[in-house]
């Protein structure tokens, strides 16, 4: 694992991510969308809650799986709802019928840097940190069953996770 400053970057399980505080890496739904085009969206987490689809997103190809909105397959003209505190699961195919996803964007500062790092970087104790250890086993444990191409989480930090190891440095470079 590596980090520059705020920005907390390394690799697990064949994927490659990174995490900075909001506002600090300049990932847009473009970047997004031209990265992953004919793949799936599904935002499993809009602004802390669930998300319904509206009847114009429906006639667009949107549809709802359990409480979860899917894209039609990606495009660059597609509009995207966004918010803050959204996350987002980006595949070739989505299928969330009977699945629970539970939202790491709602746990204030939600980061995938160890703990060791965290303490290095700040100066306080490791201990400070040990909190996030369990947190970040569900996640990783979650992001393996969905096994997505792409994972993205807005809140207090932006999370990117991804197969892409391309994608993932070009977010880190914007």
């Amino acid at each position: 694992m590596r980090h520059e400053l705020n920005v907390f970057a390394g690799s697990r399980d064949g994927y490659s991510w990174l995490v900075a505080p909001d506002g600090q890496l300049a990932l847009t739904h473009m970047l997004v969308k031209r990265s992953h085009l004919g793949m799936r969206l599904a935002i499993t987490c809009f602004d802390s809650g669930s998300i319904t689809a509206t009847e114009q997103e429906l006639s667009l190809g949107w549809s709802m799986q359990g409480e979860v909105m899917v894209s039609p397959p990606l495009t660059e003209t597609l509009e995207v709802p966004g918010d803050h505190y959204d996350e987002w699961y980006i595949s070739e195919t989505q299928r969330f019928e009977h699945s629970v996803v539970e939202p790491f964007v709602n746990y204030g500062g939600f980061t995938l840097a160890a703990s060791e790092v965290l303490a290095q970087n700040t100066g306080r104790a490791e201990a400070n940190y040990e909190f996030w250890r369990p947190l970040q086993e569900r996640f990783w444990r979650q992001l393996l069953r969905i096994a997505p191409e792409t994972f993205i989480g807005w809140g207090d930090n932006t999370v990117v996770v991804s197969r892409r190891y391309d994608f993932v440095r070009a977010v880190h470079a914007s």
